[in-house]
């Protein structure tokens, strides 16, 4: 969610990024749920009885359609975060605010 927020601040600078343009986002890598709840499982062992096992073995055939990012990458630059970076984020989040641990359930 943040890499949506700066982009959405970047393109108000008008000297930056020419107006009337379309640009097409997105992370070089994907991940899947299974993938994620096997992260979480992993970096999370409080949190196994509220989250399913997942698996790391269910991937994404990729690609699964071809883009091109690279008029996107020139205005707003490369630096996105990984689909794990911002899952992790998510679970912290979710974590302080107590909907997740403590006895909790997810879902």
């Amino acid at each position: 969610m943040e890499d949506v927020a700066a982009i959405h601040v970047k393109a108000l600078d008008t000297a930056a990024v020419p107006g009337n343009e379309r640009y097409l986002f997105h992370a070089p890598e994907l991940m899947n749920g299974h993938q994620i709840a096997h992260q979480i499982h992993a970096n999370y062992p409080e949190l196994r009885n509220q989250v399913p096992a997942g698996s790391a073995e269910a991937v994404w055939p990729q690609p699964l359609a071809k883009t091109d990012i690279s008029k996107a990458n020139k205005v707003f630059g490369t630096n996105w975060k990984s689909p794990w970076a911002s899952a992790n984020e998510s679970v912290k989040d979710l974590i302080k605010a107590g909907v997740i641990g403590d006895g909790k359930r997810l879902g």
